[in-house]
């Protein structure tokens, strides 16, 4: 290896095991040293066999413990989705309204609670009942009774109002289905854009390595070993930024399966993907037929066209029965019935505005599920749009951008070494086909992030969950 000056250090005494990585390569230097530093050379060379002995078994123990980390572990989005369904606190709270929301049809329904009644006529500062004829004890039960077809109404715009929450429930599990996925890619490009730059940075070394040899030699220039060392500051400092992406994407997804924000995610592993072949006409049709969206505002369509036939009922009379008994003790029992009819009296203040209310409330429901039926054709074409741009360019890099880029690199460097191509050339060649690697996994990922949403537009989980 060249140092700085471009002399050859010496070998360390532990190379055999540099093989097991930079935590070894790092030991192995610093054991050296502290060797070399502190003791004489025979006493050196004993000292060094029993070093390397623990040496070895240490760093074999710590591959072992980093192998078996949580954060090396494999993941798979289905997996992930499973969780998120059952752990999500977003859909256990919609899980949630939608079975309180199915407990009111039965309530609303019923009839209202009868009253019962007890009292006592009574003659005079003593207890007269028995011995004085005005005098009894009263018991008495009162039912309210609505006209008829009114509690029927109430129940059926309960059950309509507990359809829409379970729409909305779906709605919920495909939002947090997508932003998992979204998520999911996101980590997933990360992690490749920092192992391709790493991948980089490790033959920009090699160029500085055979830099340093051409400017020993005569044959090139200093700068080109600078340039060199730029460029590999250049990516550290991507590779910083791309870190810090990472963490706040596994953040995300943490969050979404609601555990702990530092817990390690794991590695994802590469994606299947996803067949395409629909056409923009064919996602509308699955919206129109399977949107929770839109099945949430037909249901509450419904439940206010029910609602306006309850104000107009409300012109109606409710009844109400009584029935009464008098306990006079010794002397004959008496008895009492009787029946009440609510009289509508105002009605021109009261019903009528009720009336206009449910209109106005009908009124703004229709119009309402036309604009969510606009915004989501807007949200679909959108959608598909990208999916199929990002489709397309994922085959143009795979099939011919990619390769000329990397037969460009492999040319320059053949080139640079019997001196027929620049270093500059060389070097931007290299970041060149850094920039289109990376390209092809944002375009890998913006597609499947398109597929996620208009699975999530129309309600229909299209795509593989897929993973090989």
């Amino acid at each position: 290896m060249l140092n700085g000056k471009g002399g050859h250090t010496g070998l360390p005494m532990f190379a055999g095991v540099q093989n097991f990585g930079p935590l070894r390569t790092y030991l192995t230097k610093f054991i050296n040293g502290l060797i070399n530093r502190l003791l004489p050379g025979q006493t050196r060379r004993f000292a060094s066999a029993k070093i390397i002995f623990f040496a070895f078994v240490l760093l074999l123990t710590a591959d072992r413990v980093i192998a078996d980390s949580p954060s090396n572990e494999t993941i798979t989005l289905h997996d992930l989705i499973q969780e998120a369904l059952e752990e999500n606190p977003h859909i256990k709270a919609a899980r949630a309204s939608w079975n309180a929301s199915e407990a009111v049809p039965k309530q609303v329904s019923t009839w209202p609670d009868p009253m019962l009644m007890f009292g006592i006529n009574n003659v005079g500062p003593k207890y007269s009942v028995g011995t004085q004829e005005m005098s009894m004890l009263d018991f008495g039960f009162a039912q309210k009774i609505p006209f008829p077809g009114k509690l029927s109404l109430l129940g059926k715009m309960a059950v309509r109002s507990a359809e829409a929450m379970g729409e909305e429930f779906k709605a919920t599990e495909l939002n947090v289905i997508q932003k998992l996925k979204a998520a999911y890619f996101d980590y997933y490009y990360l992690k490749k854009s920092i192992d391709i730059i790493n991948q980089t940075m490790s033959l920009l070394k090699k160029m500085e390595r055979t830099a340093e040899i051409q400017y020993q030699v005569g044959k090139g220039i200093q700068q080109d070993v600078w340039r060199a060392k730029l460029e590999v500051s250049k990516l550290y400092e991507r590779l910083q930024i791309f870190s810090q992406m990472e963490g706040t994407t596994a953040g995300i997804i943490n969050s979404i399966l609601n555990r702990p924000t530092e817990e390690p995610v794991g590695m994802p592993i590469q994606p299947e993907i996803t067949s395409f072949t629909y056409t923009v006409n064919d996602f509308i049709k699955m919206a129109e037929e399977n949107s929770p969206e839109l099945k949430k505002m037909e249901r509450i369509i419904e439940r206010e066209k029910s609602g306006l036939t309850y104000a107009k009922l409300q012109y109606l009379p409710d009844f109400s029965i009584n029935l009464g008994w008098g306990e006079r003790g010794a002397m004959e029992n008496m008895w009492v019935a009787g029946i009440g009819v609510e009289i509508p009296l105002y009605f021109w203040r009261k019903q009528a505005y009720g009336v206009q209310e449910s209109r106005a409330n009908l009124y703004f429901s229709e119009n309402i599920y036309q604009n969510t039926k606009q915004l989501l054709y807007s949200d679909i074409k959108s959608a598909y749009l990208n999916a199929t741009t990002s489709r397309n360019l994922i085959d143009l890099y795979k099939t011919a951008i990619i390769p000329q880029a990397s037969g460009a690199v492999d040319s320059s460097m053949a080139g640079y070494s019997v001196g027929k191509v620049d270093f500059l050339t060389m070097v931007t060649n290299a970041i060149t086909l850094l920039d289109y690697q990376i390209g092809y996994y944002e375009k890998l990922t913006e597609f499947e992030k398109a597929v996620a949403e208009l699975e999530a537009l129309t309600g229909v989980q299209f795509a593989a969950e897929g993973m090989e």
